[in-house]
């Protein structure tokens, strides 16, 4: 019996993609650990919580399952969407407030996979979040390329943030940090359709996302300018790249309309949850009546320290199209008279990372006082939303 002989042009292509494969994983090691320590504390955190401590009023009573501990809150809506589709009732919280890419990459990995929708959107938020991560130290590099320190900082201060629990969780936090990572990742590359095919994906998870293209306008602009400065022919303007930002919300406006009779579901179904806007000074002293406990202190903190975190990112050179990005972005958090999502919300605004990252750079006891802190509050927002209780 002859014994079959090897394609040597298969064996030397699957030797290169191995080779490749562990060129990267070398190259993102320390990605790939703080992802792996942040997730296992977290989940650690959460697992013991849950037989310490006593249960609210949402802890499911199947939670054996790793990716059960993290369905939780508005994981139900999602799950709810995908079971029933999308409803809408004038006056009542309604599924239309919830952007549909999220459910609808969770359920198509689900069918691809034959796992349960729950797994599935674990999977989801985990992969999103390791890869979020490992384009955020490359952008960082971009800007600080003889400065890796500040690229490292800048991850292990979104894995461990204060409510980094989300971005393992059924919620759309580690998509939505994914896509506008990777939107402006491409952008600093010069691969505009790149750009602005993620910022379309980026308005079909979340309305808010929409606030991204006036930020990779800047940038386009920027760009034009640094090379006209070289003395090189001048870059064509992106305008046709950037016109597919909007695409998403504007998608789902045009399946809303059609399916329930009104573009602006959406906006309304917000308002029965009691989210208007209002003046941006407004929502904090609303915020302040409406929670009069620890809540408040933490929801109404978190949007302060942004604000100066923010001020760092002005002093200490983060890129002005990213500035742009969070500053309109925090605009909007506080235009709006329900402050409760604000941690959440604020966790996926990446430039914060680096202007803090940044600030503690010539301070290793800044550094790791900063991490400490927001270790232990995330350990402590864990618990609380793990266990079932009211967690923005």
């Amino acid at each position: 019996m002859i014994a079959p002989v090897a394609n040597p042009e298969r064996t030397g292509t699957w030797r290169q993609y191995l080779r490749r494969l562990a060129n990267f994983a070398t190259t993102e090691r320390e990605v790939i650990f703080a992802f792996v320590f942040s997730r296992v504390l977290i989940w650690t955190v959460g697992w013991l919580s849950l037989r310490w401590f006593k249960p609210g009023g949402l802890a499911s009573s199947a939670h054996g399952k790793l990716w059960e501990m993290f369905f939780r809150w508005d994981s139900g809506w999602y799950l709810a969407i995908l079971n029933d589709g999308y409803y809408f009732h004038p006056g009542h919280e309604s599924t239309v407030a919830f952007f549909p890419l999220y459910p609808l990459t969770a359920s198509a990995v689900s069918t691809l996979f034959a796992l349960p929708i729950k797994a599935a959107g674990f999977l989801v938020s985990n992969l999103a979040l390791l890869v979020a991560a490992i384009l955020l130290r490359r952008l960082a590099l971009i800007d600080h390329t003889d400065r890796p320190k500040i690229a490292m900082r800048s991850v292990w201060l979104l894995m461990l943030s204060p409510v980094a629990h989300f971005f393992s969780s059924f919620y759309t936090e580690s998509l939505f940090l994914l896509l506008s990572v990777l939107s402006f990742y491409a952008a600093r590359r010069g691969r505009w359709a790149f750009a602005g095919a993620a910022g379309a994906l980026l308005t079909a998870t979340r309305a808010n996302g929409i606030v991204i293209l006036p930020a990779l306008a800047w940038e386009a602009w920027r760009q034009r300018r640094e090379v006209r400065e070289r003395g090189t022919p001048s870059l064509p303007w992106p305008v046709a790249w950037l016109a597919l930002v909007p695409l998403g919300l504007i998608s789902y406006m045009v399946y809303l309309h059609f399916h329930v009779g009104d573009a602006l579901a959406f906006v309304k179904a917000q308002a029965a949850w009691g989210r208007i806007l209002t003046v941006p000074g407004k929502s904090l002293w609303v915020a302040y009546q409406s929670n009069p406990n620890a809540y408040a202190s933490f929801f109404i903190g978190s949007g302060i320290t942004s604000l100066v975190i923010l001020v760092f990112g002005f002093r200490h050179g983060v890129r002005r199209s990213m500035l742009i990005y969070t500053i309109l972005t925090l605009l909007l958090i506080l235009s709006t008279n329900l402050l409760e999502a604000t941690p959440r919300y604020v966790s996926v605004l990446f430039p914060l990372n680096i202007a803090l990252a940044l600030a503690t750079e010539r301070s290793e006891n800044g550094f790791t006082a900063v991490i400490a802190f927001s270790t232990a509050l995330m350990a402590l927002t864990t618990a609380l939303f793990v266990c079932g209780y009211w967690m923005t």
